[in-house]
């Protein structure tokens, strides 16, 4: 559900979403036996913006973003990653005209990713690893140029930092190995 109304100087856009993702999956164990489950997350979305025309040439955007995730449920009742998280997530962008052609632009996003379940390998299973949700921030500058009515050149900076970013990386398990 996505609403937008124009009041003023503002440009007002706001949504709320539900996912409801699931994965079904069929493997043959070293036994050969075929496994099948399935595992399923659930995800509430709102958003809300706001695009204030600060004048003819300069826009200012802050946002604000909610979401909340179910854990990982699998087919067996069993649940994987942390529990039900849930967070609120912010941002700033502005962009200036200095003519038809040309403008510049700024943004800052905080950024919240929870785990997937395939952030999950063998690894946890191993070493009980306690995985964190990743949390950080991101940057944007950008300028753009209109050369004509169809080329458009844009160049512009992006960085990401996150402080706990996942990694899969293979570890070997003599238990996964066949004899």
């Amino acid at each position: 559900l996505q609403l937008s109304k124009s009041i003023g100087i503002h440009d007002v856009i706001t949504s709320v979403t539900y996912d409801n993702a699931k994965n079904y999956s069929r493997s043959i164990g070293n036994n050969g036996v075929v496994n099948s489950s399935h595992v399923q997350r659930k995800t509430w979305r709102a958003y809300i913006q706001d695009k204030i025309h600060l004048s003819d040439k300069w826009d200012f955007t802050p946002a604000l973003r909610y979401a909340k995730y179910s854990s990982f449920e699998h087919s067996d009742g069993t649940k994987q990653g942390n529990s039900d998280t849930h967070d609120l997530n912010y941002t700033i962008n502005t962009e200036y005209m200095f003519n038809d052609s040309t403008s510049m632009y700024l943004g800052w996003t905080r950024v919240y990713r929870p785990i997937r379940e395939g952030d999950y390998s063998t690894v946890d299973g191993v070493f009980k690893t306690p995985l964190k949700d990743e949390e950080g921030n991101a940057w944007t500058l950008g300028v753009r140029k209109e050369l004509s009515d169809k080329t458009t050149l844009t160049v512009h900076y992006d960085i990401t930092k996150m402080s706990n970013a996942i990694a899969t990386l293979p570890i070997w398990d003599e238990s996964q190995q066949k004899t």
